[in-house]
C-alpha cells in the first residue's frame, strides 16, 4: 500500500497503525500531518532495523505530537530520538513490549514509560 499525506484528513489528530509496514518514508509522511497529536503503532513491522525519530524531514517534524505509543514492534533493533526539536510538545512516550536498545534525549527520558522492557540496562544517553 502506498502511503502519502493526502490520504489523511488535514485535521487528523489521532492515528493508530496496526500490523502496518513502517520505514523512514512512512515516518516522513506521518511528520507532514500538521495536527497529529497522538500516534500509536501496534504490532507494526519495521523494514529498517533502527527507528530514528530525531530531526526534521523536508522541514517537517512531529511538531504537534503529544503522545507516542509503540507496542510490540517487529524487526526493530533500536529506537532513537536524541534531540528535543523533533517532538517539542511530546508529553508522554510509551514503549511497551519493546526489546530493543533505546537512545533518548534527557527530556524524553523523563517523559518515557517502559512496560515489559527487557533492555532497561541498555538505555543509552
Amino acid at each position: 500500500m502506498s502511503l502519502n499525506s493526502e490520504a489523511f484528513p488535514p485535521n487528523l489528530g489521532k492515528l493508530t497503525l496496526v500490523n502496518f509496514m513502517v520505514d523512514r518514508y512512512v515516518l516522513a509522511v506521518l511528520k507532514t500531518l500538521p495536527k497529529l497529536r497522538k500516534l500509536k503503532m501496534v504490532f507494526c513491522k519495521y523494514n529498517e532495523e533502527k527507528m530514528d525519530l530525531s530531526g526534521e524531514v523536508n522541514g517537517y517534524s512531529f511538531s504537534q505530537l503529544e503522545v507516542l505509543h509503540i507496542h510490540y514492534p517487529d524487526g526493530l533493533s533500536e529506537v532513537t530520538c536524541t534531540d528535543d526539536i523533533s517532538m517539542p510538545k511530546l508529553k508522554r512516550l510509551l514503549l511497551t513490549s519493546v526489546h530493543s536498545p533505546i537512545s533518548l534525549s534527557e527530556r524524553l527520558k523523563k517523559l518515557s514509560i517502559y512496560e515489559h522492557l527487557n533492555v532497561l540496562t541498555d538505555l543509552k544517553v
